[in-house]
């Protein structure tokens, strides 16, 4: 009787090491196909900006869009919203923040209304150059911003480079005399105010996609932006006076909600994450020649445009000098100084 409990106890013991393993590894598999894209599941993804339809960063989203289409095998969907289709760049980021947006693209001092520091991106003359812009954004200033704008409900999920910013207006300018009292449309915040007026401009704020038709009716004789914007938005028709004054070397900024960034299936996620970096490298190749090939165009269809360069060192130091100001405006001398310990 011993003997039969016996192999009675060892056919249970060896069916239970059978399943145990089996059991182990479908719970192993469970969690890791819930942490991926369900098999034929699709997932969209909202992205809008304030630039034109034809700008670089709605080209630069369009690849996007097709490398994720390829990369996530349709599984994940971009749906793009340029020319300030859901609203300005303030009502895009209340979007960001409460999740009906997913992702947007814009300038990189936007967001300093949620966090102050983020405003010294508009500095004029803070940056030396695109090389210098390049070393703070993927360094610890950059990382200085995105820690404090994810606080504010605004994750950062890339920087891109853009042109150096600057001015075309109704009359040529040459020298800093041209610029006294000169109504200049500017972002709607205070930092592009006391920019402009630090070069002796009358800054006016309008929203960017009502600016052409602030220029045609007068609101305003002149606007600054990076050439490509400019371009794409047509200011060149209005103003056919190009001034290459370089007064704010900057960035573009692409945020996200970071909620429902994380409601992606990890694969998803990836394929996000590294399509994102291939139009990075492009935009940021792109922009180093961007001037030149604008400046081009503009000619081409506006055969009377001037062109003048004023001079750089006399604009620098008329706006170096409200640096200080600027600086205490938004009470963080530690990013101000992270920026300068890489020029």
């Amino acid at each position: 009787m011993k003997k039969v409990k016996s192999w009675v106890c060892l056919i249970l013991t060896a069916a239970m090491l059978l399943v145990l393993p089996a059991c182990g590894g479908n719970g192993e598999t469970a969690d890791s196909d819930s942490a991926n894209s369900a098999s034929g599941e699709t997932y969209t993804w909202r992205i809008a900006h304030n630039n034109a339809e034809d700008s670089q960063w709605q080209l630069n989203l369009l690849e996007l869009s097709d490398l994720v289409k390829e990369a996530s095998g349709g599984q994940l969907v971009i749906e793009l919203y340029p020319n300030s289709q859901l609203g300005d760049d303030t009502a895009m980021c209340e979007m960001i923040r409460n999740g009906n947006l997913d992702m947007m693209v814009t300038g990189g001092e936007v967001p300093g209304r949620w966090y102050s520091p983020v405003n010294l991106m508009a500095m004029p003359y803070l940056f030396k150059d695109l090389d210098h812009l390049e070393r703070c954004i993927y360094g610890e200033p950059g990382e200085i911003m995105a820690k404090g704008l994810s606080q504010a409900g605004l994750g950062v999920f890339d920087y891109w480079l853009r042109a150096n910013r600057q001015i075309l207006s109704k009359e040529p300018i040459e020298t800093l005399d041209d610029m006294q009292g000169l109504k200049i449309r500017v972002p709607e915040t205070d930092i592009w105010i006391k920019s402009m007026e630090s070069l002796g401009a009358n800054p006016t704020p309008v929203a960017f996609s009502e600016s052409f038709t602030a220029l045609q009716q007068g609101v305003v004789d002149a606007i600054e932006n990076p050439l490509s914007a400019m371009y794409t938005m047509r200011f060149h028709e209005v103003c056919p006076n190009l001034a290459l004054t370089n007064h704010t070397v900057c960035c573009a900024t692409v945020l996200y909600n970071e909620d429902n960034y994380a409601k992606l299936p990890k694969d998803l996620q990836t394929v996000l994450r590294e399509c994102m970096d291939q139009i990075r490298e492009k935009n940021n190749e792109i922009t180093r020649d961007e001037d030149a090939y604008y400046i081009e165009k503009m000619k081409a269809e506006v055969p009377g445009l001037t062109v003048t360069e004023p001079d750089y060192e006399s604009f620098a130091a008329v706006g170096r000098a409200v640096h200080e100001e600027l600086v205490a405006s938004v009470s963080d001398e530690a990013l101000c100084d992270a920026i300068q310990a890489l020029a």
